[in-house]
């Protein structure tokens, strides 16, 4: 019970699984809360207003409506009713890939005149302009986002912008990092590879997704 108090103080709150975790063994509840508290509650590459920034992203981003403690650390942070509804903004663009996708799979032969992708970069150009959000965040948001979503075409896209705006790998890297709570390891298997693809390695960013 000592443990799970330490767990309730350091978060705020207990989750099911907390439980789960001690009745399985207490050494994995202790385990996994540091594991926890390196990934998120620790200040590490990202600071705390960028950090929350990039949660509400996935979080909106996959439709989870259990990460309200973020919209508290948000606010803690000083996130502002303009920065969430920005928030808004991106991940609706985010959503809205699989359109593009569809044009270029499935019509592309049969116009040539189009370019999915362009339309995709003047689109996500115009709506950072109009916001306030730093650009490096906005695109550590879309990373983090595609990754949750498992869009590799997309992840590989914005991976590729995001050099161009001087983030380190590390900041990208954590920025993805945060899937793994609402989305599992499988996810961040993914994203993972497509980063050591692109930003490691530096491999063609546009190279088709199998």
């Amino acid at each position: 019970m000592d443990i799970l108090k330490r767990v309730k103080d350091k978060r705020g709150y207990l989750l099911p699984y907390h439980e789960l975790f001690l009745c399985v063994d207490p050494g994995l509840l202790e385990a996994y809360d540091r594991f926890y508290e390196n990934l998120t509650l620790r200040e590490n590459h990202l600071d705390p207003k960028t950090k929350e920034l990039v949660w509400l992203g996935i979080l909106m981003g996959v439709l989870e409506e259990a990460g309200t403690i973020h919209l508290k650390r948000a606010r803690e942070a000083g996130i502002t009713d303009d920065d969430i509804s920005a928030i808004v903004k991106l991940t609706q663009i985010a959503k809205g890939f699989d359109v593009l996708s569809f044009v270029e799979k499935k019509w592309g032969q049969n116009l040539i005149g189009i370019a999915p992708l362009e339309i995709y970069e003047d689109l996500v150009d115009s709506v950072t302009a109009k916001i306030t959000l730093p650009k490096s965040t906005v695109e550590l948001i879309f990373i983090a986002v595609y990754s949750a979503l498992r869009n590799k075409t997309a992840l590989r896209l914005h991976l590729r912008r995001a050099k161009t705006f001087d983030l380190s790998d590390e900041e990208i890297a954590e920025a993805m990092s945060y899937i793994f709570i609402p989305k599992g390891a499988n996810a961040l298997i993914e994203a993972a590879k497509v980063f050591m693809e692109v930003v490691v390695k530096g491999e063609d960013n546009n190279k088709p997704d199998q």
